[in-house]
């Protein structure tokens, strides 16, 4: 096993696994998941995999510019699918396979994301022993007539009872997704389900998506049907900032367009470094990696996925190489998705060019809509900027 790192040392790259796993899919989901096999022997076959492609990824890895090194982890992250329902057992074998294999530093960032059918205090008392430091919990609502027409397994009261057992094993660290955007939603039933969900889970952090209908689920397939009704851009744009509103005079501030913490330390480390265009590794069935000018990602498949591994071969479906422009073009995107938005300063550093010259009539437009500003050495979005954000970065790029 590797040695670990000192804390002193600086924040390494991201660690992700995919876990394909679900009971059932969800009606809005998109995400490569499906229902395990009866035969238990899949899901160890799948672990076992995992730690092989984590062995061959340690191998050869061009992260950190050097062949015969390995970049530092600085956050792992379990997600899916329904990493939970592997079990603790098989989730602390994934763990220890990171941690055998790669360079895992002693103060990371590890979560787990879990159903909250999974979370017994059996499950997430194994799970902190192990060294897990912050989960994030599918709460999604705590109405029952919500959670119905999303098609989850659990019931309105098992969110919150969730995150008191998770309480209750230790985690410090624990967030809560919550979907809204439902067909009929308002402003005031936002603003009610906000206030129970928050009542109920105090939470340290909250992710809240705004619900979308994705070609070939069951919702988009509803929604074609004209069994249930899109919300038009205006009353999108309504809940949207009565989320903020809502979240922010519960003390959450948001960090991302649909992210949230109780203070800054609360945030979570590993997607605000995808965020900062900061280098990661996939591991799992459909799972990307990114290494700079380099983004590939595996097969969704998982007995292909476990086939190629067992054989002694990555499971890599394709790759692209991006171009400085792309490269570009997307830091500024993931940026101003965030409240600190663009760093003007490392954006030179890493292009050779000033934004701010390079687009300025861009950048003048909106600031006079009011979608941005300038703050020293950051161009950041306001809260109208986060609701179009995608849409403003195309404009500046």
């Amino acid at each position: 096993m590797k040695e670990p790192r000192s804390e002193r040392d600086p924040p390494g790259i991201g660690l992700y696994v995919h876990v394909p796993f679900c009971r059932r899919k969800c009606r809005y989901c998109d995400f490569y998941s499906r229902p395990p096999q009866e035969d238990p022997a899949e899901l160890d076959r799948f672990v076992a995999a995992v730690a092989r492609e984590a062995e061959l990824r340690s191998k050869g890895v061009r992260l950190s510019g050097q062949a015969d090194t390995f970049p530092p982890v600085g956050t792992v992250y379990l997600g899916g699918g329904t990493p939970s329902m592997l079990g603790a057992e098989r989730l602390v074998t994934l763990l220890d396979a990171a941690r055998d294999r790669l360079d895992v530093s002693s103060d990371a960032e590890i979560t787990v994301e879990a159903n909250p059918l999974d979370v017994t205090p059996g499950w997430a008392g194994a799970a902190r022993a192990a060294g897990f430091n912050r989960i994030s919990i599918g709460v999604q609502s705590v109405i029952e007539e919500d959670l119905r027409f999303l098609g989850r397994l659990h019931r309105a009261p098992d969110g919150p009872r969730a995150v008191e057992t998770a309480q209750h094993a230790g985690f410090d660290e624990i967030g809560v997704d919550l979907i809204y955007g439902l067909p009929e939603q308002t402003p005031g039933m936002l603003r009610e389900r906000i206030s129970r969900a928050l009542d109920a889970c105090r939470p340290t952090h909250v992710s809240a998506y705004q619900l979308t209908y994705h070609a070939g689920t069951p919702l988009w397939d509803e929604l074609r049907a004209g069994r249930c009704r899109r919300l038009s851009e205006d009353e999108e744009y309504a809940l949207f900032v009565t989320l903020h509103e809502e979240l922010a005079g519960r003390g959450y501030r948001a960090y991302e367009v649909s992210n949230f913490s109780l203070a800054d330390e609360h945030r979570s480390r590993h997607n605000s470094n995808y965020w900062r265009h900061v280098p990661y590794i996939g591991l799992g069935p459909s799972a990307h990696s990114f290494d700079p000018p380099v983004r590939s990602w595996n097969v969704s498949d998982i007995g292909a996925y476990c086939s190629a591994l067992e054989g002694g071969s990555l499971p890599t479906e394709g790759s692209e190489t991006l171009s400085d422009d792309q490269l570009a073009a997307e830091m500024v995107m993931l940026a101003l998705r965030t409240t600190d938005g663009l760093d003007l300063g490392r954006y030179g550093e890493r292009f050779g060019r000033d934004f701010l010259e390079a687009n300025e009539a861009a950048v003048q437009s909106a600031i006079d809509r009011g979608r941005l500003v300038v703050a020293g050495s950051h161009l950041r979005p306001t809260r109208d900027g986060l609701a179009v954000a995608d849409r403003l970065a195309a404009e500046l790029t």
